[in-house]
């Protein structure tokens, strides 16, 4: 199944169904969607993405870094789970943000996810926080060879 760039409008409605159920588009049309340097990819297969991520220039005050990259938006249809088109996804997000001179990957990662993550190289950072309205997160972060 080939990986793409996306438009940042292709990420919405699986964002919306996986990571904001029942909200408004805008709850997942985010400011830094169209930013420099920002970009969105995604695992598709016969025309309909399965999984996207978003990778946007950005530091984090608690992470040293030249030239970071946050992920955002990570999401895999809950029917494609388990088949590795995520671990497949981010790396290929991780290899363009380090061929882009990127030093730090971090994301705020759902509880569940923590696992996925940390199978895939991020360490975790502090203890769990609270994001209003979505559950307890944990700051994880890669800093790419």
């Amino acid at each position: 199944m080939p990986i793409r760039l996306l438009r940042p409008e292709e990420t919405h409605a699986l964002r919306l169904a996986v990571l904001r159920p029942g909200q408004a588009v805008e709850a997942v049309d985010w400011p830094m969607d169209r930013a420099d340097g920002t970009f969105h990819v995604g695992v598709e297969e016969h025309g309909r993405l399965l999984a996207v991520a978003t990778f946007q220039p950005e530091g984090h005050p608690r992470l040293g870094a030249q030239a970071p990259f946050r992920l955002r938006g990570m999401a895999t249809d809950p029917g494609h789970r388990g088949q590795g088109h995520g671990t497949r996804l981010l790396a290929f997000g991780v290899g363009h943000a380090r061929a882009a001179g990127s030093d730090l990957i971090w994301c705020h990662a759902r509880m569940a996810a923590v696992p996925f993550y940390g199978r895939n190289g991020f360490l975790c950072a502090g203890e769990p926080f609270p994001i209003a309205g979505i559950g307890l997160h944990h700051l994880m972060y890669l800093r790419p060879a």
